[in-house]
């Protein structure tokens, strides 16, 4: 190759893990995507998506998101879940405690 690139990038399959037409989708570039924000589509701030809200991973379009009262009530009831199996977990250690005892005796 000219300019002093030697035999090539060949560099790219071995820190990617994916040969060159599967890169960048199947040949049609990252074009797709905005170059800043990529998990947003090209055009995004444009409002065609739907509205743009900013959150503080950045910003997200609407419908992609979830309200906060959304976001804390499965937060809630995943405690509330593990609070329940810790309970659980305990009265079992407690009764097997229980049985270890009355053996020793």
């Amino acid at each position: 190759m000219p300019f002093g690139y030697g035999r090539g990038f060949r560099w790219m399959y071995y820190a990617t893990g994916m040969p060159g037409w599967m890169r960048y989708n199947a040949g049609y570039g990252n074009y797709w995507r905005c170059w800043r924000f990529p998990w947003l589509p090209r055009g995004w701030w444009t409002g065609a998506y739907g509205p743009v809200q900013w959150t503080p991973q950045g910003p997200q379009i609407a419908s992609d998101n979830q309200s906060m009262q959304a976001q804390l009530e499965e937060q809630a009831k995943a405690i509330e879940q593990e609070i329940a199996n810790l309970q659980n977990e305990l009265a079992e250690i407690r009764k097997r405690i229980e049985e270890l005892n009355k053996g020793e005796k």
